[in-house]
């Protein structure tokens, strides 16, 4: 359902510069601290997607891919091998492709917009916030169990 207010194509638009600058600095703070995922040296561009949705379809994406039916804000599903699972597949093909999918992001919409409200700032700044969240788990940093959440 619309969100009352929300002109989407502005936001849309304000989501996408956004998203580019937000995923060149996970990268290179990634390749900076020698973590995440392994790009190939020949890649010079990311692909990225993402999906703002309602919480219906976001908790439906949960129950399906994490067993938990409860909405969640944001989901990540990557299409690249972190470093580490790289690493244990010694033999493990390495990308050659000039353009490197990431993977995919789904936002909720009804959640970020919450969120935004009880923590006092914009929607599109807790969209933002919600991206680099994503971005990260794409690149492979996770904060489930002890060690992540530090």
């Amino acid at each position: 359902p619309p969100i009352e207010g929300l002109d989407l194509d502005t936001l849309v638009g304000e989501l996408e510069e956004d998203l580019y600058e937000l995923t060149n600095a996970a990268i290179c703070s990634d390749i900076a601290f020698g973590q995440g995922v392994e790009l190939p040296d020949t890649a010079y561009m990311v692909e990225v997607s993402m999906v703002l949705c309602s919480d219906k379809h976001i908790q439906d994406l949960n129950r399906r891919w994490r067993k938990k039916d409860a909405p969640t804000d944001v989901l990540s599903f990557p299409q690249m091998k972190t470093a580490a699972e790289a690493k244990a597949e010694e033999n493990a093909p390495k990308l050659s492709s000039a353009v490197t999918t990431l993977g995919d992001l789904v936002i909720s919409l009804e959640t970020a917009k919450r969120q935004a409200q009880a923590r006092g700032h914009s929607l599109r700044d807790e969209l933002r916030v919600l991206a680099v969240h994503g971005l990260l788990h794409l690149l492979g940093h996770d904060h489930e169990g002890p060690e992540g959440a530090k």
